[in-house]
């Protein structure tokens, strides 16, 4: 059976506590922070010249992932993302920080101080997307054709937001690249998410979804 919308009722973040600045994250007011939250796992090596791309059209870019438990997993996908770089003319150091795995407040914070959320191709951003929302990041997805592979863009579907919605991999990074370029239209996307973000949390609609498929089971009996 389908549930309404997206089918889970989510709270929405709660207020942060001890507000941080770019700088406390390694950040310069000028960058334009791309945000990359999700497991490195994630990521798949065919995703690592799209970061490449959007640095070699985005002189101020700078892209932001997030260690991973293991090391090893750390210090490999940071090699793949390095001779990815290389062959744009750029350099990991300068374009890219892994930071630390962060507190539930500071991970908030740092997506608040973000400009875009890097939706992970192959394997879409739930609660990480719901995150940078709240944090006033906005999002830029490639769907394909797999639920793994949508979860971003029904986001903004509910959002009524689907200017960042890519086609191809050409397309993702015109947009990315764009968010930077064009102020104009960043903020445009920024209020409207701003406007539906009530949206996607605390939907009852599921809820009530999935009782009345219950009622309906058990009026069959």
């Amino acid at each position: 059976m389908r549930l309404p919308n997206l089918s889970i009722f989510v709270e929405p973040p709660e207020g942060v506590g001890v507000r941080r600045t770019r700088e406390d994250f390694g950040l310069r007011d000028d960058d334009t922070v791309y945000i990359v939250t999700q497991s490195l796992f994630k990521m798949m090596p065919n995703q690592d010249d799209l970061f490449a791309q959007i640095a070699a059209r985005v002189p101020q870019a700078r892209f932001v992932f997030i260690e991973h438990v293991s090391s090893t997993a750390s210090q490999a996908f940071k090699r793949r993302v390095h001779r990815a770089l290389a062959r744009y003319g750029e350099s990991w150091d300068r374009r890219c920080m892994m930071t630390p795995r962060l507190s539930e407040s500071d991970f908030l914070e740092l997506n608040r101080h973000a400009d875009v959320f890097l939706d992970v191709v192959g394997w879409s951003g739930g609660m990480t997307a719901l995150e940078a929302l709240a944090g006033g990041c906005v999002p830029v997805t490639w769907p394909g054709p797999w639920m793994r592979t949508r979860h971003t863009f029904a986001l903004l579907q509910q959002l009524g937001v689907l200017d960042t919605v890519a086609s191809s991999q050409q397309e993702y990074v015109t947009i990315a690249a764009r968010l930077a370029e064009d102020r104009d239209f960043l903020q445009a996307m920024r209020r409207r998410i701003r406007q539906n973000l009530h949206k996607p949390y605390r939907d009852r609609g599921c809820i009530e979804g999935l009782e009345h498929f219950l009622e309906r089971v058990v009026d069959r009996q």
